[in-house]
């Protein structure tokens, strides 16, 4: 167990932050804040259930959100983490007393996970209540230089005329890299077969090492084996050009139209919560992510910030991703467990 304490000025007043950190909980105190006048919540600590081990992607951003939320509202938010995968988080928030006070941090990923799943606990649709959207973050489509062509034309064109022949890596059965690239096969019509590694790092060896010829790798780990000449990329797998590889096209530019893999983090809670509360949250969020220092934490990861004009823009999102992976579903028979 360990505690230590950092002060600060801020304007005219001083606040005091004190992180405690036991087993995989962790919370931030903020003390001497004071909340705008007639706010009722929240008025006791708010506990975020991140459905994955401290240090992954999904608890770096959740632990950048907390101590700013506690600043603003100045009561103690506590991060808990669950190692028992990103559906937990969903669980957990969809199960949760409608109050504001217990809720969860969800990841695109959750959502494909829980729809590709056979049986769940709840109902995605039912009793979860998408509140704001955080980040967004797209991926590159890349190859090792022996593929021929640079365009995603050409890797089509190269899979139909080799069905079987070119092997495609994963991070694991279900991750972002397998799924988006099962999709890419529908939607292309060719045939890749998955290889699942256990972790990006063995994927990047055996692209290296030519077992795999093909990978959906995130822009930040991708970039350095990119620039070096070691991989190509393609293209962008999501709805907007990456800030990092600007001249880098889309694989929706690149002929393959309504191709759209992008990942995203957002909070989520149950369905029934007081719409007063829903605002609160949205509104104390939506200053965290205008905040510079956040956005400039969040850019270095490949990742851009985004901001929803309210909850129901974001219940617009996760009905498309839900969607999308539903007629996934249907066409390829995958299914997680």
């Amino acid at each position: 167990m360990a505690d230590w304490g950092v002060k600060f000025k801020r304007g005219a007043r001083q606040f005091l932050f004190v992180l405690i950190t036991t087993g995989t909980t962790v919370t931030v105190l903020a003390q001497k804040q004071s909340r705008p006048a007639g706010s009722d919540y929240p008025n006791k600590s708010v506990r975020i259930v991140v459905g994955s081990s401290p240090g992954g992607g999904a608890d770096i951003v959740a632990r950048l959100v907390a101590p700013r939320l506690a600043d603003s509202w100045g009561i103690p938010v506590v991060i808990e983490n669950r190692s028992a995968g990103a559906v937990y988080g969903l669980e957990t928030a969809g199960r949760a007393t409608p109050d504001g006070y217990t809720i969860g941090f969800a990841p695109s990923s959750g959502y494909s996970a829980a729809v590709l799943s056979i049986k769940l606990p709840f109902d995605l649709k039912k009793n979860i209540d998408p509140l704001v959207q955080l980040t967004s973050q797209s991926y590159l489509l890349i190859t090792i230089p022996s593929v021929p062509g640079r365009t995603v034309k050409d890797l089509i064109e190269y899979a139909r005329t080799k069905p079987g022949v070119l092997n495609y890596g994963s991070t694991g059965h279900g991750a972002a890299s397998h799924l988006g690239m099962e999709l890419f096969n529908l939607m292309a019509g060719t045939k890749m077969v998955h290889v699942p590694f256990k972790g990006a790092g063995p994927v990047y060896v055996g692209l290296l090492g030519g077992e795999v010829q093909v990978f959906i790798g995130a822009i930040i780990s991708s970039a350095q084996h990119v620039k070096s000449g070691k991989l190509k990329a393609l293209a962008v797998t999501g709805d907007k050009r990456s800030k990092l590889f600007a001249d880098l096209p889309t694989v929706n530019e690149s002929g393959m139209p309504g191709f759209d893999l992008s990942g995203w983090y957002g909070l989520i809670g149950p369905v029934g919560m007081p719409p007063s509360v829903i605002a609160r949250i949205h509104q104390s969020v939506t200053r965290v992510l205008v905040s510079p220092d956040f956005e400039a934490k969040i850019a270095a990861d490949g990742s851009d910030v985004v901001i929803s004009k309210s909850p129901a823009e974001f219940r617009q999102i996760v009905a498309r991703e839900i969607e999308k992976w539903e007629k996934f579903r249907k066409a390829t028979g995958i299914s997680l467990n």
